[in-house]
């Protein structure tokens, strides 16, 4: 055999092994992340109500009163770009249209009775209080009942779930479970508190979810993520 055939076996036998190393690297399943419970409240850690307490929109009149106030006072928006739509921020033309739909047709009774059409709960976890649909089915004799998380993501809110909920929790033809809904606010949306702390990314939010799961009682559970 000669040099060159030599060589190019050698570096034949490395690159095969070197793929095999990624290729293996690859595979491996990496080790979970540790989940720690931070105080994502204001100040130091300290005693909370970790009770579950039932929660229910209702917006009181002067504070709707107040923002139909300042929208009929609101400057004139300035002009948008020529030939923009929206890469700079919203477009002020549709924020005028939006404005507009604001004052003269939005009707917030409405809305908020819709909003209030599910049960509701607020439970203090790690320092904030996090709002939550919980939607239980029923006609469940003779199936399985399985816990989902549903997540909205960034930015969105739990009414993104209204009309899908009927259909994960009424029991469908041939199928032999049904499912019992848990819809958090994420953490600054919705009626749920804002971290008071910088940090809380998506990982450490899912310590906050994990850990209301199992203030509920679920210790294993399906998730759907939004974003």
């Amino acid at each position: 055999m000669g040099l060159f055939a030599r060589i190019f076996l050698v570096v034949s036998a490395i690159s095969i092994i070197l793929i095999g190393l990624k290729i293996n690297r690859l595979l491996e399943v990496p080790p979970l992340p540790v989940l720690e419970n931070t105080w994502w409240g204001p100040g130091d850690p300290k005693k909370v109500d970790t009770s579950i307490r039932p929660f229910k929109i209702n917006i009181p009149q002067k504070v709707i009163d107040d923002l139909n106030q300042r929208l009929q006072n609101a400057r004139p928006f300035t002009p948008p770009l020529e030939g923009i739509q929206h890469q700079y921020g919203i477009n002020t033309k549709l924020l005028s249209e939006v404005v507009e739909f604001w004052k003269t047709k939005y009707n917030w009774k409405e809305r908020q009775t819709f909003l209030n059409q599910y049960p509701q709960f607020k439970t203090n976890i790690q320092g904030l209080d996090i709002h939550f649909l919980h939607v239980k089915p029923t006609n469940t004799k003779g199936l399985k009942v399985l816990p989902l998380l549903l997540l909205h993501g960034w930015p969105g809110s739990v009414r993104e779930f209204y009309e899908l909920i009927p259909l994960l929790t009424k029991p469908q033809p041939g199928k032999d479970f049904v499912f019992e809904i848990i819809a958090p606010s994420l953490p600054g949306y919705g009626f749920s508190d804002a971290a008071a702390k910088p940090g809380l990314s998506a990982v450490k939010m899912s310590a906050i979810f994990r850990n209301l799961m199992h203030r509920l009682g679920f210790n294993k559970f399906y998730i759907q993520g939004g974003d």
